[in-house]
């Protein structure tokens, strides 16, 4: 296993997905235009931002209560439930229960249409280890790390990867992933990262 991504089924109660997928598909049509939003990835070292086709939809379900800054998305002190966050008491109920001291930045990205993501990098700080979980629904969306060019695929449902690697998915139908940024517990992150790691954000 690449120590650029590490599987996480193991550490995560996972029964209930098919229930929360369940959920997803019933509601998510009748979510307000307003909340849905296309993704922007770093599709380069340059900073060349591109947009995904309109195909593939985001769906946040905390805000940033200030202008937009990226360094903030592990930081649960600046970010507040969307109202739609209670439209999926089944995934909340998921998410609060994942091993996170404390959250901030919660969104779903979703294609009917099997469309991509553009592989991207998120960042380029050596420093900055994200502390995140990334559960795909269902069996049609697997993410994909480059390691030499080379792609990396999860083998389960769920796991940690690092963001600075250039990083995208490949789908299958209907594909439907979940992210969710914050602080680990202490516990947590130690299984992950060795007794002595600490949080490391910026």
């Amino acid at each position: 296993m690449s120590k650029s991504l590490i599987e996480l089924d193991e550490y995560l109660d996972l029964s209930g997905l098919e229930s929360i997928t369940e959920e997803f598909m019933n509601v998510v049509d009748t979510i307000p235009k307003k909340y849905w939003s296309q993704f922007y990835a770093n599709s380069s070292k340059d900073g060349d931002f591109l947009k995904d086709s309109e195909e593939v939809n985001t769906l946040y379900l905390t805000e940033l209560q200030q202008e937009w800054d990226y360094f903030l998305i592990d930081k649960h002190e600046y970010w507040v439930d969307l109202p739609i966050y209670d439209k999926f008491p089944k995934l909340k109920k998921f998410i609060l229960n994942l091993p996170f001291e404390n959250t901030g930045r919660i969104f779903l990205i979703f294609s009917k249409n099997a469309e991509e993501i553009v592989t991207h990098l998120d960042h380029e700080f050596d420093e900055w280890r994200q502390e995140l979980i990334w559960v795909s629904f269902n069996e049609s969306k697997k993410l994909f790390i480059l390691e030499n060019k080379n792609p990396i695929y999860i083998k389960g449902n769920s796991c940690w990867f690092d963001s600075k690697k250039y990083h995208g998915t490949k789908t299958n139908g209907y594909g439907v992933s979940l992210r969710v940024d914050g602080e680990y517990t202490s516990e947590f992150r130690e299984k992950l990262f060795g007794k002595d790691s600490k949080w490391a954000t910026v």
